[in-house]
């Protein structure tokens, strides 16, 4: 809610405070970092530091890797996120391929298919 209302800083404090407590609760690579890593770079996307964003994505994705079955919707997620920094970087190769990783997922899934149709325009 903090980043949706362009409270960033208090987001990333917010953030910041979860991920220390996790630290003290969690072994390393829990799922529940992989939560917080990407609404660190669901923040850092909004504040268009978009490879702090990319980071976390990634940190993220590793994390999703080793926890969730490859067709995870968190998967879908992450690749979407991950494609949308590469496209705001004009990276539009890596962005095609992540999005296609998302929509591959989305459909395999059958998720619902309003998801299908935001990464199709993606």
């Amino acid at each position: 809610l903090l980043r949706e209302l362009g409270y960033y800083a208090a987001a990333l404090k917010v953030l910041q405070n979860a991920y220390q407590i996790q630290e003290k609760t969690f072994q390393e690579g829990n799922q529940a970092f992989a939560s917080t890593f990407s609404w660190y770079g669901s923040v850092y996307r909004d504040l268009k530091e978009y490879l702090k964003a990319l980071d976390y994505f990634e940190k993220c994705l590793t994390i999703v890797r080793k926890t969730l079955p490859e067709n995870h919707p968190d998967f879908g997620l992450t690749y979407s996120n991950i494609g949308d920094i590469h496209h705001l970087m004009s990276g539009y190769e890596k962005a095609l391929a992540f999005h296609h990783k998302a929509l591959n997922i989305q459909e395999n899934i059958k998720r619902n298919p309003l998801k299908c149709a935001t990464t199709y325009t993606n």
